[in-house]
């Protein structure tokens, strides 16, 4: 008898594994220093996050800072002053005829015992001029950027801000041009600063509520733009931690699916300096655990002792 084979024209199942579950996921961070490189870095101290990939048919991929945004959807950080003059000084005016250089902050009390903000810099005219600008430190909530407004400006003398722009008939903005698209600009007599544009990849959006100007850096708060419930952790008592749920992960070559990752600092009274573009070696230098079949812990060393 002849075999006879028919031949069907069967529609391929995807395999589990490369299938995108369409979950958003989100990280909470507690009491950790998030560095974007070793210049860069904010301290967290709780902040809550969506990772949204650029292409909604992806998946949150830690190799790739490029591939997708960080929506901060509410939580606090702390900006220090040693980090603003290195992203301003090094990354954002260090293009060829940049109109300002070796800028510096720091802040006083005045004698109503409100803080000012001090910037201390080289700006080019004819040639380049030292100065000194006293000034006041806003929010403008609308368009979600720092104001930098002059109060005084000391160059030969210590003269009112205004004076000075009479005196030289100009703006600050005429005075300094920058081209346009920085995260810094001038607007009248003020700095304009963007800070969520002052970071390297992977890009952040947020919705700033509240700034506070401290001795030594900018407290910034988040309005809460949605609300999110924080399954509990594998180790609950850990203070200091970069936590995942929700959504499908890759790390490495592995791909998670819907699980708790938590990273974390191998001291415990220590404060997690988290590398995001060096996360690999954090996993690598690991104690990896799974408590259970949904979650894993990865306690590790804290960026620089990687």
């Amino acid at each position: 008898m002849k075999n006879i084979f028919k031949i069907q024209n069967i529609p391929r199942k995807v395999p589990v594994a490369s299938r995108f579950s369409g979950t958003t996921t989100y990280i909470h961070i507690r009491n950790t220093k998030f560095l974007f490189n070793a210049d860069v870095s904010i301290y967290v101290k709780s902040l809550m996050v969506r990772a949204t990939p650029l292409d909604p048919n992806n998946f949150y991929d830690l190799d790739d800072i490029y591939s997708h945004v960080y929506n901060v959807i509410g939580g606090e950080t702390t900006l220090d002053f040693s980090v603003m003059e290195k992203m301003l000084n090094k990354y954002v005016l260090n293009f060829e005829g940049a109109p300002l250089r070796n800028l510096s902050f720091s802040t006083f009390l005045d004698e109503n015992n409100k803080r000012k903000f001090v910037v201390k810099g080289e700006m080019k005219e004819a040639i380049w001029l030292s100065f000194t600008m006293t000034s006041t430190m806003t929010l403008d909530k609308t368009n979600n950027q720092i104001v930098i407004t002059a109060d005084e400006i000391n160059t030969m003398e210590i003269i009112p801000a205004d004076k000075f722009m009479k005196f030289l008939h100009v703006s600050l903005k005429n005075l300094i041009d920058l081209p346009q698209g920085l995260a810094i600009s001038i607007n009248k007599n003020s700095f304009v600063i963007k800070p969520l544009s002052l970071f390297p990849p992977p890009q952040l959006t947020g919705k700033m509520s509240a700034i506070k100007l401290e001795e030594k850096h900018i407290a910034i708060s988040f309005e809460q733009l949605e609300r999110v419930s924080v399954p509990a952790r594998p180790i609950p008592n850990a203070v200091s931690d970069f936590f995942l749920f929700g959504g499908d992960v890759k790390i490495g070559q592995v791909r998670f699916l819907n699980m708790h990752i938590q990273i974390l600092d191998r001291d415990p009274n220590g404060i997690f300096k988290y590398h995001i573009k060096n996360y690999f070696k954090h996993i690598s230098e690991g104690i990896i655990r799974f408590p259970d079949a949904h979650a894993i812990t990865i306690s590790t060393l804290s960026y620089p002792k990687l």
